[in-house]
């Protein structure tokens, strides 16, 4: 789909479960498949996949407007 739609060409690689975890901790990759469930009824289960140095961002994505719009008004934590 991707070479037919886009023109990218792709190849699969199979990790074992540890290396998996390794290559995405060290954002070694182009593309990956990954997944997030929502622990919790929150859209901040979500949202927080995005901060800059967040745990929980698995991406290299980084924005400084978003972590400013990220942090709560000052006075209210």
């Amino acid at each position: 789909m991707l070479t037919e739609e886009l023109g990218v060409h792709i190849e699969l690689q199979k990790q074992e479960w540890k290396v998996y975890l390794n290559s995405m901790s060290r954002l070694d990759y182009d593309f990956a498949r990954s997944s997030w469930v929502g622990d919790y009824d929150d859209p901040n289960t979500f949202l927080d996949c995005f901060v800059s140095g967040g745990g929980n961002n698995r991406t290299g994505w980084s924005s400084r407007e978003y972590d400013d719009l990220w942090q709560p008004p000052p006075g209210t934590r």
